[in-house]
């Protein structure tokens, strides 16, 4: 978690080699996203993404499922979480699941 009282884990401290975000970004703020980034960036590492697209499909599985369409505590849209990973990492690979979720390898 990114609220240091929330977790026994000090994230500004240790140094990973993966770090895997799967159905993270979206609900943190931008400005979090960043900040969390560069306090990792002190170390190389590999960093795999999932993220919804929330399209057109993706709305429509989830009602098929009987969820709601949208999910309220979704914060930071793909393509602005996209746009501050491209800011901060390099791109390595990606691949669109289904169309409903992007998934995808970074490396600083």
């Amino acid at each position: 978690d990114i609220d240091p009282k929330l977790t026994e884990v000090d994230y500004t401290k240790i140094k990973p080699t993966k770090i895997f975000a799967i159905d993270v970004f979206e609900h943190i703020p931008k400005n979090e996203i960043r900040k969390t980034l560069k306090n990792f960036k002190k170390s190389q590492f590999i960093l795999i993404t999932a993220i919804p697209t929330e399209n057109w499909f993706w709305r429509k599985s989830r009602k098929m499922m009987g969820l709601s369409e949208t999910v309220k505590d979704h914060i930071t849209p793909l393509k602005e979480i996209i746009k501050i990973l491209e800011e901060e990492l390099t791109w390595v690979r990606q691949v669109n699941f289904l169309g409903i979720t992007h998934i995808a390898k970074w490396k600083n």
